[in-house]
């Protein structure tokens, strides 16, 4: 009877990480999709060729990547994980396991985007993005998007509205810092250390505040039929 206990929970566990992982290549993919889109579409209208046309591109994809990596987790939580908790947990998820698949999901999608970002940074010089600074930016985006799914289970409208608002700080402020010169460079401004110190411990706030709000509104959450 107990290696039957174990087995169930064991297969819980692989199948909610399986139902929040498939969340996550979603969101992932439409980033994908989203940042190609982008630059391809704001491609067509250079006037330039040859390198310096490359080099724009380049810096188009920069952009794009950076912005929508930061937005990605902060709005696939309220996308994918708000309206799938209900489902989950009606398919017998426990309470803790729903917890964890969020956890999950946005670590998940988190840790895709930086590689990407990474990646693409590297390609095309990678002189543009400092990625030890994109790394808390982009927790903090993960800790910020956790709060505001727990925002709008609990408050409904009114949460909606507050992640449209944030949202739109978030779009105008990282646009602010990409179109300045160096990109993201000017945060540092000869206080490397500190700023990445700051950043760090602002992610890691956001991020335990998330789940700790998740965790209270989960602990009240039920499953109507």
């Amino acid at each position: 009877m107990e290696r039957k206990g174990q087995s169930f929970l064991s297969q819980s566990v692989v199948s909610n990480l399986k139902f929040w992982g498939k969340r996550a290549e979603i969101v992932f993919l439409f980033f994908v999709l989203a940042v190609v889109a982008y630059t391809f579409i704001m491609s067509l209208s250079l006037s330039s060729a040859g390198e310096d046309g490359v080099k724009e591109v380049a810096r188009q994809f920069k952009v794009y990547a950076v912005t929508m990596g930061i937005m990605m987790p902060l709005m696939g939580i309220n996308s994918y994980a708000v309206p799938w908790i209900g489902i989950a947990m009606s398919f017998g998820a426990r309470r803790s396991e729903t917890l964890w698949g969020i956890q999950f999901m946005s670590w998940l999608v988190a840790i895709q985007i930086f590689l990407f970002v990474a990646v693409g940074n590297w390609l095309t010089g990678g002189s543009f993005i400092w990625m030890e600074m994109y790394l808390p930016i982009l927790m903090m985006s993960v800790g910020v998007g956790e709060l505001l799914g727990c925002a709008n289970l609990r408050f409904g409208w009114k949460g909606v509205l507050m992640t449209v608002l944030c949202s739109c700080v978030a779009v105008g402020g990282i646009a602010g810092l990409l179109l300045r010169n160096g990109g993201l460079r000017f945060l540092l401004d000869g206080q490397t250390g500190k700023m990445l110190l700051t950043l760090s411990l602002a992610a890691i706030f956001l991020c335990a505040a998330g789940v700790w709000c998740w965790k209270k509104i989960l602990s009240n959450y039920e499953v109507r039929v």
